[in-house]
């Protein structure tokens, strides 16, 4: 989670930086020629020893028999909506007040501070806190944050807003992953996988909804919806997490 916070927040602020001081087109073209040289790189790590491989689709009947597996991904996809989805337009939100891309990239690059900053928390509280209270946590912080949005697009409230969303991201985020790990131990890959595929078509799904509105500059009403539905989605996954006696 650290790693993957610091990865998105380094990644944020670079593109705020180059997209101001040269060109949006750098932004796509340098993630691109990483992930060229990522191709190479990851071909020379040695596989690790594993049992032979069946059938290709058997870990997928697997995970999709059960009932939990399918209510984590539900969740997840969700959760990428809420979080994630909503998560893209702070950078616009910003611009639309006139600040400029490299500062709109540094106001959203904290989201990856926060999250790191939180990690460690939770690395503390797991053992001492129960699933339950670290999601309703993560909770709070995600509906205070995206409440701080609504109220006000000024860089000390988007700070405030994306400082909060990486805690609910480290809180809630974590606990759920590691849920969905424990849900196919026979097809765990195949599992978590589908999880991350359920977070990021949720994703997807809300940044393309919430395109219309943010166009017209409506971040007020935006920034309201993603805290509202941060209530369902916590009382969601904490009582789903409360039920599961697996």
């Amino acid at each position: 989670m650290t790693a993957f916070a610091l990865g998105t927040a380094v990644a944020t602020l670079v593109a705020g930086v180059l997209a101001h001081y040269a060109s949006w087109r750098v932004v796509f073209a340098l993630p691109g020629l990483v992930a060229a040289y990522l191709v190479v790189a990851l071909r020379r790590l040695p596989e690790p020893p594993r049992a032979e491989p069946g059938a290709l689709l058997a870990p997928f009947a697997v995970v999709l028999r059960s009932r939990w597996q399918w209510y984590v991904m539900a969740v997840a996809l969700f959760e990428g909506a809420v979080l994630l989805g909503f998560l893209t337009y702070i950078a616009p939100a910003l611009e639309a007040q006139g600040a400029s891309a490299a500062l709109a990239g540094a106001v959203t690059a904290l989201y990856g501070v926060g999250s790191m900053a939180a990690a460690q928390l939770v690395k503390r509280l797991v053992g001492r806190w129960t699933p339950v209270r670290l999601i309703v946590a993560g909770g709070v912080q995600m509906t205070v944050a995206f409440g701080c949005a609504a109220a006000d697009r000024s860089v000390p409230a988007l700070v405030v807003c994306a400082l909060l969303l990486g805690g609910g991201w480290s809180f809630m985020h974590s606990t759920i992953q590691s849920w969905a790990t424990a849900l196919s131990p026979a097809a765990r890959a195949t599992g978590v996988a589908m999880f991350g595929v359920a977070l990021y078509v949720g994703s997807a799904l809300a940044s393309t909804v919430a395109a219309g509105p943010a166009e017209r500059h409506a971040y007020h009403g935006l920034f309201l919806t993603a805290a509202v539905l941060t209530v369902p989605l916590t009382v969601a996954a904490a009582a789903g997490r409360a039920r599961y006696r697996g």
